[in-house]
């Protein structure tokens, strides 16, 4: 997450931001029990669509956390 380690370093709290951050991986990693079940519908048919929208927040959010944790 590129922005997030140039940000990392114009933020007074970093901490913080890296707290918030995880709260964010947890609510997406959450969401992705809802998606679940579209993905067993729909699986045939948008596989690869589904399995992004499943996978990226949690995995984007996952990226930028080490940038807030050196800064």
């Amino acid at each position: 997450m590129h922005e997030l380690g140039r940000l990392s370093a114009w933020l007074s709290r970093p901490l913080r931001a890296f707290g918030l951050v995880e709260i964010g991986v947890a609510a997406t990693a959450l969401g992705q029990f809802l998606v679940a079940d579209a993905y067993v519908a729909l699986y045939p048919a948008l596989k690869a669509a589904v399995a992004t929208t499943i996978l990226f927040p949690s995995a984007i959010l996952l990226g930028g956390t080490l940038p807030l944790v050196s800064a």
